[in-house]
């Protein structure tokens, strides 16, 4: 292992113990219930996003050289400036660990129609949702694999730059949230999950999960990658850092057992690994390890399909367009170095994307 990797501690995990499975279930329910009131408002009805409230933006720096990756304290976060904020009353959508709302930011005493769209995320856990941590954590996933993806394009042939979207972290009174702009909700794609599962083959996004494994020494592997490729990029948005320190990057980090699992993945026969996941279902597309253990104990005896031929490596690209300014901001570095957040294009954010 690479040597400013070797002889790490671990940091404590943010955030609260585990909720049990029953009280898991009964969460999940009742934000079930919430996305579908949601559904019978119009987003253009006047009743469907709460009034306009002021917001504080913050949000993690990104790493600019290898040794930031390494990281003995919880990650800080630095302020970029108050927002004016308006959020839907409920969520869009949920995954395993946090819940989705539409929402739009603007700057202070901006015209009323200088609104900019974004998805805010909400830690369902009641114990999460006011823990600061928790969503610095999140903001440290997308900051290190923007980093991440970064470097490999530069340093890499690749049929289509690989994108990571910035996430910040948004308080709202004592609300938190983590926010990303919009992407857009068409085409949108989930090659692989953190727990070794991959649902399509992308010969660029295998080849880099792999390579930042490799690049780190083994230390960490950014994995969980999903967006939307375009036809000059693919953006990828909430994407899981697993490391061998299991106090980082949150409850989406497995840790070095998961890691082997998806580097076995990235390593391994494309259209035998896809096959498979088609074989497990949804169990495949789970983020979270109680909710992909369930699934895959479910769908371990299915019977195997047959192996589909390897799909063409797409054409070379026409050069990628800059990300929009409003997510340029550079933050001063409070606990990193100093450096902008991660970034992409704006544009929608459909469920699929959801943890």
């Amino acid at each position: 292992m690479s040597s400013i990797f070797a002889g790490l501690s671990s940091m404590p995990g943010p955030g609260p113990a585990p909720l049990s499975e029953e009280a898991k279930t009964r969460l999940a329910a009742e934000y079930d219930a919430r996305i579908a009131r949601g559904k019978a408002v119009p987003a253009s009805s006047s009743a469907y996003y709460r009034g306009v409230e002021r917001g504080t933006l913050m949000g993690v720096a990104v790493p600019q050289k290898k040794e930031d990756l390494v990281r003995t304290t919880p990650p800080g976060l630095s302020t970029a400036g108050e927002r004016e904020v308006q959020v839907a009353k409920e969520p869009f959508a949920r995954g395993g660990v946090r819940a989705a709302y539409w929402g739009r930011l603007r700057e202070l005493g901006s015209a009323e129609g200088d609104w900019e769209e974004v998805v805010l995320k909400e830690m369902m856990i009641p114990g999460e949702r006011t823990d600061e941590a928790s969503y610095a954590s999140q903001a440290e996933n997308s900051a290190v694999s923007y980093y991440l993806a970064k470097t490999y394009c530069e340093t890499h042939s690749v049929s289509k730059p690989i994108e990571v979207l910035r996430c910040r972290v948004l308080r709202v009174g004592s609300a938190l949230y983590n926010v990303e702009a919009r992407m857009p909700a068409t085409s949108f794609k989930k090659w692989t999950n953190n727990w070794g599962g991959a649902l399509e083959h992308n010969r660029d996004l295998w080849a880099f999960s792999k390579w930042t494994h490799d690049f780190t020494g083994g230390y960490l592997m950014v994995t969980d990658m999903q967006g939307v490729e375009g036809a000059d990029r693919i953006t990828l948005t909430d994407p899981a850092v697993l490391c061998t320190d299991g106090g980082r990057f949150g409850c989406t980090n497995g840790g070095r057992a998961s890691m082997i699992l998806c580097y076995n993945v990235v390593c391994s026969d494309p259209t035998r690994a896809v096959a498979e996941a088609a074989r497990l279902g949804p169990a495949a597309r789970h983020t979270s390890r109680a909710g992909f253990d369930t699934l895959y104990s479910a769908a371990a005896a299915a019977p195997r399909p047959a192996v589909a031929p390897a799909p063409a490596r797409a054409p070379a690209p026409d050069p990628a367009s800059k990300p929009s300014a409003f997510w340029d901001e550079p933050l001063s570095p409070a606990g990193g170095p100093a450096g902008g957040l991660a970034g992409g294009p704006a544009g929608g954010h459909p469920p699929a994307g959801t943890q």
